[in-house]
C-alpha cells in the first residue's frame, strides 16, 4: 500500500508540473492595430477559480475563463487552482500586420469670399487612401465633401472612411477684397543648389495671440520621423529682434521610402484680425533620408496600442517630465505633468477614432509616438 501511495503522489506532481510547464492562456491576436477583436482563454486542462482578468492597470473582467474585445497590447490573468496556489500570469495580444489608416490623408483648398460680407466662398477636399464610402463632418455642420456659399472663417473638416479610421484638416476662407498686405511670407530654403523632389503638405494653425506685425522671421527648427509615414515639423516664429515668439509642432504624411530634399507649409493665421498683417505663410524645406531623422526610441516606456478608452503608459524608471497628445490636425488635446512617475492610466474615452500623436519630454528628452484609438 505503501509503494502505491508514493506512486500515486509522483504520478500527481508530474501531472502538476506538466500543466505549468504549457502555457495556461491561449491568445488570438487582433485583426488589424486599430480594431479590438483580440481574445483570451485559460487552457482547458487547468481548473481555476477566482479568475480576474486585468489589462492597462484596471480590471477588464472578474471570472470566467474566457475574455474577448482585447485591443492589442499587455494582459495579466491571475487565478487559484485546486491547490489553493495562485498564479499571475501576463500575456500580450497581437495586432495584424495591414493597417488599415495608413496612407489615409486629407487636403482641403479654399476659394476666397468676394468680400467680408458676401458668403460665396468654397472648399474642395482630396482625399487619399483609406477605404470608401467616406464621411465629412464640417465644424458648420454641412457633410458633403465639397461645401460652398461660406462666409470669411476658418472651418475644419473631419473625413471618416470605412474602416473608422479618421483625419482632420482645416482651410480658410478670405477676404478675396482685403488689402494686400494681410499676408506676410517667408521663403526658407537650407539646402542651396539641392533639387526638391516632391511636396509633403500645407498646415494651418490659427493663433490670435502673437503680433503679427512684429515677426521677423519663421523657419523649420527640428524634423522627426515617426515609423515610416509620419513626419512630426516643429516650425518657430521669431520676432524682430530674435526672440521667439511661438513654436508649432505638427505631423506630414511622408510617402513611402522618401529620400531627398521636400518641400513644406505652415499658415499661421488669426481670422478675427481684419486690419494689416493677419496671416503668415513659411515655405521651407526637410532633408529625408536615414541619417537626417531620428527614429523613436522606445527603451524609456511602453504604451499599450491601439488604445481603447484608456491611455496606458509604462515607464522602465522613475521619469518627470510632461506629456503631451495631439490630434493629426496639430490640436493638443490632452497635456499632463508628470513627477517621477512610473505607471500612468489616463481617460480617453471622450475621443473620437483614428490616429494621434504622443509627445513625451521625459527626463530632458523629447520622443514622439503614433497611437491609435
Amino acid at each position: 500500500m505503501k509503494l502505491v501511495l508514493r506512486f500515486s503522489l509522483v504520478f500527481f506532481m508530474l501531472i502538476g508540473f506538466n500543466s505549468f510547464a504549457q502555457q495556461p492562456v491561449v491568445t488570438q491576436n487582433t485583426s488589424s492595430p486599430a480594431a479590438c477583436d483580440g481574445s483570451a482563454m485559460l487552457d482547458s486542462t487547468i481548473v481555476a477559480t477566482n479568475v480576474v482578468w486585468m489589462g492597462g492597470g484596471a480590471i477588464i473582467q472578474q471570472g470566467g475563463t474566457y475574455v474577448g474585445n482585447l485591443c492589442a497590447g499587455t494582459y495579466i490573468v491571475t487565478y487559484s487552482t485546486a491547490l489553493g496556489i495562485t498564479t499571475n500570469y501576463t500575456f500580450i495580444i497581437g495586432s495584424g500586420n495591414t493597417n488599415p489608416c495608413s496612407g489615409f490623408v486629407v487636403a482641403v483648398t479654399g476659394t476666397d469670399a468676394s468680400n467680408s460680407s458676401t458668403c460665396d466662398g468654397s472648399a474642395i477636399t482630396t482625399v487619399t487612401g483609406g477605404a470608401s464610402p467616406y464621411a465629412y463632418q464640417w465644424s458648420n455642420a454641412v457633410t458633403v465633401a465639397n461645401p460652398t456659399a461660406l462666409c470669411v472663417g476658418t472651418y475644419s473638416v473631419c473625413v471618416t472612411d470605412a474602416n473608422g479610421c479618421m483625419t482632420c484638416e482645416n482651410v480658410t476662407v478670405a477676404d478675396a477684397s482685403a488689402q494686400m498686405d494681410s499676408l506676410l511670407i517667408f521663403n526658407n530654403n537650407n539646402f542651396p543648389g539641392t533639387p526638391v523632389i516632391g511636396t509633403l503638405a500645407t498646415a494651418s494653425v490659427e493663433d490670435c495671440t502673437i503680433d503679427y506685425q512684429n515677426v521677423g522671421s519663421a523657419s523649420v527648427t527640428s524634423s522627426t520621423l515617426i515609423g515610416t509615414d509620419t513626419l512630426m515639423v516643429t516650425w518657430t516664429l521669431w520676432d524682430t529682434t530674435g526672440l521667439v515668439i511661438a513654436t508649432y509642432t505638427l505631423p506630414y504624411y511622408v510617402p513611402a521610402n522618401a529620400n531627398g530634399l521636400y518641400s513644406l507649409s505652415l499658415v499661421v493665421f488669426c481670422s478675427q484680425k481684419s486690419t494689416n498683417y493677419n496671416t503668415i505663410e513659411i515655405n521651407d524645406h526637410v532633408m529625408l533620408s536615414s541619417n537626417a531623422l531620428a527614429t523613436i526610441d522606445d527603451t524609456m516606456m511602453t504604451v499599450v496600442n491601439p488604445m481603447d478608452n484608456q491611455l496606458s503608459i509604462q515607464f522602465k524608471a522613475p521619469v518627470t517630465g510632461e506629456l503631451l497628445l495631439f490630434n493629426l490636425a496639430g490640436k493638443e488635446v490632452m497635456k499632463s505633468q508628470l513627477i517621477s512617475a512610473v505607471k500612468m492610466s489616463y481617460d480617453v474615452s471622450n475621443l473620437a477614432a483614428g490616429t494621434y500623436v504622443l509627445q513625451t519630454k521625459l527626463n530632458g528628452r523629447i520622443s514622439y509616438t503614433k497611437l491609435i484609438k
